[in-house]
């Protein structure tokens, strides 16, 4: 869903503004998006968002950044720039993201900085 789009489903670059999206693969978990503006490219098979961005995974995960990629062909999400990831017991933030949906994996690639709820956490 979006607020305002251009482009038709036959042209290969289409654009959106005020989104929420709900990436799903085939027997996969769901990951829904939302934020400001995106646009997709048909040719590469590619979604390309932008502008405070907010993410949710299947399994309760929020991720904040604000540029991500989604390579539908990989099924994972890609992003360059500044990321936080938040769970139950722990936020991670960093730069740099891939997340596979095939795999269910998430990595934060550099400047990783976490913290843990210790009171959350049995040691």
């Amino acid at each position: 869903e979006a607020d305002e789009g251009e482009g038709n489903k036959d042209s290969e670059i289409g654009s959106f503004k005020g989104f929420s999206l709900k990436y799903q693969i085939k027997d996969g978990p769901a990951f829904e998006l939302e934020g400001e503006s995106g646009e997709i490219d048909r040719a590469k098979n590619e979604i390309y968002l932008s502008g405070g961005l907010k993410g949710k995974t299947a399994d309760g995960y929020l991720i904040y950044s604000e540029r991500i990629t989604i390579q539908q062909n990989e099924n994972c999400i890609k992003s360059d720039g500044a990321v936080t990831v938040e769970g139950p017991v722990f936020s991670i933030t960093g730069r740099g993201l891939f997340m596979d949906l095939e795999k269910k994996t998430l990595k934060i690639l550099k400047d990783v900085n976490s913290v843990f709820d210790a009171g959350a956490i049995n040691l």
